[in-house]
């Protein structure tokens, strides 16, 4: 119940912030600097601007609006909705970051497995090499070497396997060794019991713990999205917002980084509330 409690003052702190920062920097755009540059917005714009982006309105009316998806209308896209434009990037970001990242996790765990079973004192350095580089680097490297074979989507997807295979397999080998499952796999040899069955025994007992290195890193994972996204010029919700800065659309901005923040607090809170099924039996 108390951690229930946190999350919803959590939401409701990030949500007022975020509907803070645009009437701030509208502010300071109609005030504070039209002095130095010389230059000052119409009252009819401004109000254009306060009416789009509801701040004729209460912050708890603005709430309401955003859970029922009335988000506003996007200068940059000619007045189309907010709501449409964010679900359609953030659906093309999944679309490509939901496989990658299941199968990097997937990879991760069988090459930790095996790495442990062998009962290696340090990471592969190769791997661990991999997990040094970040992944905007990765997207840079591997647009400039393969740009002309690649299309954005494959050349996205390549830049965050390479980059999350090798931090899960570092994260998951932690887990393993921590939950001692090069033993438990050595006492199933010893029973005779072999093949996939075998590293089953050693994954079973940390399973707990890995599934929550899978939920907890993706947050992360998201926040580096626009990175490499803006390198490929892929057309999902990191890129989207990108170009919603650039252009100065408020509405945009801030339906792009509100909807970004409830999947990431999805994801924080499924990572927070797992129960540990040994202690539970």
């Amino acid at each position: 119940m108390r951690r229930l409690i946190f999350y919803l003052i959590w939401i409701v702190g990030i949500l007022y912030l975020i509907w803070v920062l645009p009437s701030i920097y509208l502010y300071s755009e109609t005030t504070l600097f039209s002095g130095e540059y010389g230059f000052s917005l119409s009252e009819d714009t401004i109000n254009i601007l306060k009416d789009t982006l509801g701040y004729n309105k209460s912050f708890t009316e603005g709430i309401k609006d955003f859970f029922t998806f009335r988000w506003g209308h996007s200068i940059l896209y000619g007045g189309e909705d907010v709501y449409d434009i964010v679900v359609n990037h953030i659906l093309a970001t999944l679309v490509v970051l939901v496989p990658t990242y299941v199968i990097a996790f997937l990879v991760g765990i069988a090459v930790a497995l095996i790495d442990v079973r062998m009962g290696r004192k340090v990471p592969f350095v190769s791997l661990a090499f991999l997990h040094s580089v970040p992944v905007f680097l990765w997207a840079f490297l591997l647009y400039g070497l393969l740009s002309r074979y690649l299309s954005p989507l494959w050349g996205v997807a390549l830049s965050l396997f390479i980059s999350e295979m090798s931090s899960f397999y570092l994260a998951i080998r932690s887990v393993l060794i921590t939950e001692n499952a090069y033993r438990y796999m050595l006492y199933a040899e010893a029973y005779g019991i072999g093949g996939l069955r075998l590293y089953m025994r050693g994954l079973k007992p940390s399973l707990p713990h890995i599934l929550q290195v899978f939920a907890s890193k993706f947050p992360h994972v998201l926040g580096g999205v626009p990175f490499v996204e803006i390198v490929w010029t892929y057309p999902g919700i990191g890129y989207l917002t990108f170009r919603a800065i650039v252009s100065g659309d408020l509405a945009l901005i801030r339906g792009a980084v509100m909807a970004v923040s409830v999947i990431s607090l999805v994801a924080v809170m499924l990572s927070r509330t797992y129960k540990d099924v040994r202690h539970y039996a």
